[in-house]
């Protein structure tokens, strides 16, 4: 396993984040390969929302000239937020998708790559105020270990999870699943990622099994969760997955994938636009030959205004500065300036 294997340009952008990362929080996300990884941390955008889908990191990604080959919308993902905690850094999960989440932040954590991006991680449960959408799983999580204590049943991760997904399936997923699923809408799409996820979840784990055990027959322990339309069960599982694979085809086809684009290159500039006074990164995403690097950070910082303007016009090209040194200059940086500064005017 690896990350950014061929994107070294995205490694680059990610530690010039890391760099000015201090008590304000930054977003990260991660997509998997097949056994690699991609991952990114961005400066500028400031929620984890925005790399919620698949398609959504690929879309901006792209916009960064980030090779995108080997990218499946249906491969597991996650975003979420970091932070400067003393000498370690604290990383959370904000968004899952397709079955990623802590182990995706996990496998990357693991790399070599990932150690070096996010040194002294320290994975923590949420970063800043609790959302509403925390707090009600915190208060799920509560609600699940009662039950079972009360119940007086051991305390374990696989009854505990049936329970909480059982009193989450009832105490509002399933209304959301049968309005979301009649009259697929843009609205919708969020809570059906998470009800597909954890669906899923309850079906790949065969948690469904639970509730055929004695814990939940009619003198177990568990019975009154094991009601008469109990509808968790593998048929319905499969149904309720493809209804709502349906219904998430349906929002796709809703959604306005020329406002997604110039959103993504508007996000994309931002975040290269940030980086015009790291002039060593900035040497890292052109391929600048060391021996080069402190004739260009001179004439670069000797000429501010044209470099500004020049960096704003191949940020995301940034290899062509190179080329167009060699090929308008004598292969100096300080002629190239020169040269630049007369066409700029500055």
């Amino acid at each position: 396993m690896s990350i950014n294997p061929n994107q070294k340009n995205l490694t680059s952008l990610s530690k010039a984040a890391v760099k000015t990362l201090g008590s304000k929080p930054m977003v990260w996300y991660a997509v998997a390969t097949g056994k690699d990884y991609i991952f990114g941390i961005d400066k500028k955008i400031t929620d984890p929302s925005k790399f919620k889908k698949v398609d959504k990191i690929q879309k901006y990604l792209e916009k960064l000239k980030v090779d995108t080959k080997g990218i499946d919308s249906k491969a597991p993902a996650a975003s979420g937020l970091l932070v400067k905690n003393g000498d370690a850094i604290q990383i959370a999960v904000v968004c899952k998708a397709n079955g990623g989440g802590k182990s995706t932040l996990k496998a990357v954590l693991k790399d070599a790559t990932g150690k070096k991006l996010v040194p002294n991680a320290e994975i923590v449960k949420s970063i800043g105020a609790q959302t509403d959408e925390q707090k009600q799983e915190d208060a799920l999580d509560v609600a699940a270990e009662k039950e079972l204590q009360e119940s007086k049943v051991a305390l374990n991760k696989e009854t505990k999870t049936a329970v909480k997904y059982f009193l989450w399936w009832k105490q509002g997923a399933k209304a959301t699943y049968l309005a979301a699923t009649k009259s697929p809408n843009l609205t919708h799409e969020d809570g059906l990622l998470k009800i597909n996820s954890r669906l899923r979840k309850f079906a790949e784990q065969k948690l469904y099994k639970l509730f055929e055990s004695n814990l939940f027959t009619k003198n177990g322990p568990l019975a009154k969760y094991k009601e008469q339309d109990f509808d968790l069960t593998k048929a319905n599982l499969k149904e309720y997955l493809g209804n709502i694979k349906t219904a998430l085809a349906e929002i796709e086809k809703l959604q306005d994938s020329d406002r997604l684009d110039e959103e993504a290159s508007a996000d994309a500039a931002e975040e290269l636009a940030s980086i015009v006074d790291d002039l060593d990164t900035i040497a890292e995403l052109m391929g600048l030959d060391p021996k080069e690097l402190a004739s260009f950070k001179e004439c670069a910082n000797k000429n501010k205004p044209v470099w500004k303007v020049l960096w704003s016009d191949f940020a995301s090209n940034p290899t062509a500065l190179i080329d167009l040194k060699n090929g308008l200059a004598n292969g100096t940086w300080e002629d190239f300036f020169t040269i630049a500064k007369q066409f700029e005017g500055k």
